[in-house]
């Protein structure tokens, strides 16, 4: 769709705004097909999903692949869909971080530079301001990431619970911010997974979700 309906917004949460998903690469989907062999009829048969106003169908573009989303879906094991090879231990999130690091350090050394040639010298006093983005946010699923990014925040999200983060992706996440937050899921998984992420990189700050939330 050339834009999300109000009831789409509504639906992915209170902060998510249609330039939220434009910075994410989200979009609002009409339909959906795929081809696959049918053994009984003997023949190739193509299905097609039709999104409806109470049940809406939104794309993540991820370069290589798509990622088909229907968070409205019933059953669990078909919320979530792939068109094209899923890259390698993909984060959602990170090109749109590494795109927003080097705008934020040019901006930073372009501040350094006006400051120097306002005075003509070298401020050997003054602390010479980080290249680094402030904070950025790992979130436990799609709405959740969204909804952190329409605050403001610079998010990443996983594949799935179960995916882990990688040292080499820590590191270079690490180079291009000064903090960052970890928020996981309330349920079991995501408290363990939140636990054994902060046991394996201390340097996370994780924010636990109130107790509240599971009787809501």
């Amino acid at each position: 769709k050339d834009k999300p309906t109000e009831k789409e917004l509504e639906i992915l949460g209170p902060m998510v705004r249609e330039e939220t998903m434009k910075r994410y690469s989200y979009y609002s989907v009409e339909w959906y097909e795929w081809v696959k062999w049918d053994e009984e009829k003997g023949r190739k048969v193509k299905y097609r999903v039709t999104a409806g106003d109470d049940f809406p169908i939104f794309m993540h573009d991820c370069g290589a692949f798509k990622k088909i989303y229907k968070p409205l879906e019933q059953e669990k094991g078909h919320r979530f869909a792939m068109l094209g090879e899923k890259t390698p231990d993909y984060i959602n999130g990170l090109d749109e971080l590494r795109r927003a690091y080097q705008e934020h350090a040019k901006n930073v050394e372009a501040e350094e530079e006006a400051a120097y040639d306002e005075k003509k010298t070298p401020d050997t006093g003054r602390a010479k301001k980080s290249g680094k983005i402030p904070e950025a946010v790992i979130c436990s699923g799609e709405r959740d990431a969204l909804n952190c990014a329409g605050m403001g925040y610079h998010v990443l999200w996983m594949n799935s619970e179960t995916s882990t983060l990688k040292k080499k992706q820590y590191d270079e996440i690490m180079r291009m911010v000064d903090t960052l937050y970890n928020i996981p899921d309330i349920d079991k998984t995501g408290v363990r997974k939140g636990r054994e992420l902060a046991l394996q990189y201390p340097e996370i700050h994780t924010l636990e979700l109130p107790e509240k939330l599971r009787e809501e």
